[in-house]
């Protein structure tokens, strides 16, 4: 699954007809589907259908207190406060570093040659979204933030969730990355917030350092992920 997993969902699908279970072990089964009519029923029932994954494999990514591993009520008005700072209003000025992203990526490009649709979108989409996190920093800062990103990334796979913590070696690389990441991001907030510059961020002000930290990694990690896909 991790080395080829296009290939092996096609095989399920095929196997098992559509929806198809995708199962690991110690942990529920998990049901996927291709059908835009299953997927509009999933879409559109009401939302105490729903919980959060106990076993998420992106946990350890983004923390307990991040907007997606949060069920119900919690969830809810968590969304309620970030969703103005998503508004067309909020997000038109941000074309810009859109743009900028954009020509970054080209002309860091060979002149001849491919462009990789997929290095494309995972980069400017990372670039807009620290863009959209933190205005106030530097180039310079900006990228520090996307090195940082993309080191704690690098040293993530999905197989943690099947290996326990206390094997050696096996994540004390990636908890030194983390631990880089977040400390620099929490000085990029807090010198945003003094300078009145912290974006969606804002409405962090009264939560406690560990869940700021992982409402950012929630947004620079779950949302550039998902975006650039």
């Amino acid at each position: 699954f991790l080395n080829h997993p296009k290939h092996y969902l096609s095989d399920l699908q095929k196997k098992y007809g559509d929806p198809f279970p995708l199962s690991f072990p110690g942990v529920p089964t998990i049901w996927l589907t291709g059908q835009s009519e299953l997927a509009r029923a999933i879409f559109t029932a009401p939302v105490d259908s729903f919980m959060a994954s106990e076993n998420n494999p992106v946990g350890a990514l983004l923390g307990p207190s991040g907007l997606i591993m949060q069920s119900g009520g919690a969830h809810l008005e968590m969304r309620k406060e970030f969703t103005p700072h998503f508004s067309k209003r909020n997000l038109l000025p941000m074309n810009s570093s859109i743009q900028a992203a954009f020509f970054d990526f080209y002309d860091s490009c060979p002149e001849e040659g491919f462009m990789s649709l997929q290095e494309f979108a995972f980069k400017t989409t990372l670039k807009t979204i620290l863009k959209l996190l933190f205005p106030h920093l530097s180039i310079l800062e900006l990228h520090e933030a996307e090195v940082l990103t993309e080191d704690f990334l690098k040293n993530y796979s999905a197989s943690f969730l099947f290996i326990p913590q206390w094997v050696p070696g096996t994540w004390k690389k990636f908890n030194r990355k983390k631990l880089a990441l977040d400390e620099r991001f929490y000085e990029f907030y807090l010198s945003g917030k003094l300078l009145n510059s912290v974006g969606p961020l804002a409405v962090l002000e009264n939560k406690t350092k560990n869940q700021i930290l992982d409402h950012i990694r929630t947004f620079i990690v779950a949302g550039h992920e998902t975006s650039a896909t």
